[in-house]
């Protein structure tokens, strides 16, 4: 994954720019038609195709023309001329054809499963940057807001030292607070930067461009379930699996000789007109004297086990991934339900009010700092759990193969 995310950073000369506010399912359309990883793939589609294509042609060889000329002189004086031609073609006699044939097609399905898996990281890996940007956002919102409470309490009890009715530790212990919600405000813009950043080289923008977002922390609704038997990493897998088998049956049949059919025609100097023809066979010698394919035959019998081996594992990873998400997304949910809105917004409202309490003397200067502490933490946990939630939802709809055409789930 970080892998990918790095390679996408890359600018590709053939993306085009994606303007505009920039919401869930625009996103994902932007980071599809921008992203240089999916337009590698389906350029290897498009080889695959080409390979595909050069395996269907009939004869192993173009046919071969030749010609020649001698002038012949005796011992007396006299000469002439001899004229000889001939036409030959290399013939395939075990069927050699037919197995390059479903070799190369097994080849262009691999790639084109390797497309749709890499379209569908490509959306997961956008719908996390925009989530992770959205977050960002939100947190710095509620930062924001609580350092200007802060302030106002730093205001307070500079005040009531001044008044006399406060000792100059609380006004310390107040601006200390200010001081520490400054600098989370500062992480907090950072971490918003670098969020902004790799949304925006992800959908083709230069990272550092101003963004406009919208949208807001809601998890994908996803229903819909592809059994792990249409995920495209097994048909990738199987499909390679085809290749390796073929491959080793291609072999076998190119231990097979090839026959050369010839046609002769001469004119020599006795002005006699000759025609003929004639065939021809490889004579085939052991090993190592002679090619018989015997250690090629050993690699690809290798690499089919091997093959059949990683298709096990695939199937397996692919099981165990949809195990983890739904456990992730059911711990991810219950968390995030824990935080109910009347609480939320009951915090929001103390929060706000905090300072005018403190100042109007009806809560300690020092029990107002701590309540502070308590409801960021409550405001700040609360985002952290909505991001979280989000995320597991692209996830979950990643493994499930329920992200469609516009990579925002089903709704």
């Amino acid at each position: 994954m970080q892998l990918l995310s790095w390679f996408l950073l890359v600018a590709s000369p053939e993306a085009t720019a994606c303007e505009g506010t920039l919401t869930r399912d625009t996103v994902v359309a932007c980071a599809r038609a921008n992203s240089p990883t999916v337009l590698a793939d389906r350029e290897r589609v498009a080889a695959a195709a080409g390979d595909r294509e050069a395996a269907r042609v009939l004869l192993p060889s173009n046919p071969e023309l030749s010609f020649s000329a001698a002038h012949r002189v005796n011992d007396r004086g006299e000469d002439a001329r001899n004229l000889y031609g001939s036409l030959s073609q290399e013939l395939e006699l075990g069927g050699q054809r037919r197995k390059r044939m479903e070799v190369a097609a097994a080849a262009e399905r691999a790639a084109s499963h390797r497309v749709a898996v890499t379209e569908r990281d490509v959306v997961a890996q956008a719908l996390f940057a925009y989530y992770d940007a959205l977050a960002a956002r939100r947190e710095i919102e509620v930062v924001q807001g609580t350092t200007d409470t802060a302030v106002r309490l730093e205001e307070a009890a500079r005040g009531r030292t001044e008044a006399g009715a406060g000792a100059a530790i609380e006004a310390d212990l107040a601006a200390a607070e200010t001081v520490g919600l400054r600098e989370q405000l500062a992480l907090a813009r950072g971490r918003a930067e670098a969020a902004e950043a790799r949304l925006a080289a992800l959908v083709g923008r230069q990272p550092g461009a101003a963004l406009q977002l919208e949208g807001t922390l809601e998890p994908l609704t996803t229903t819909a379930r592809a059994s792990v038997d249409e995920r495209p990493e097994l048909g990738e897998a199987i499909a390679g699996e085809r290749v390796a088998s073929g491959t080793i049956d291609r072999l076998r049949r190119m231990r097979a000789p090839n026959l050369r059919v010839s046609f002769i025609a001469q004119y020599d100097g006795y002005r006699e007109r000759v025609l003929g023809g004639g065939l021809s066979l490889p004579i085939p010698l052991p090993a190592p004297l002679g090619r018989t394919y015997k250690g090629e035959l050993a690699a690809a019998r290798a690499h089919a086990r091997q093959a059949r081996a990683r298709t096990q594992a695939v199937r397996r990873t692919l099981t165990l991934e949809v195990a983890l998400a739904q456990a992730e997304m059911r711990a991810r949910s219950s968390a995030a339900a824990a935080y109910a809105a009347e609480t939320i917004a009951r915090a929001r409202e103390d929060l706000r009010q905090i300072a005018d309490h403190a100042a109007a003397g009806r809560i300690d200067l020092r029990e107002a700092l701590l309540t502070q502490r308590i409801l960021l933490g409550l405001l700040l946990r609360q985002v952290e759990a909505q991001h979280e939630l989000c995320r597991a939802s692209v996830e979950l709809a990643r493994v499930l193969g329920a992200l469609d055409a516009a990579g925002a789930g089903e709704r």
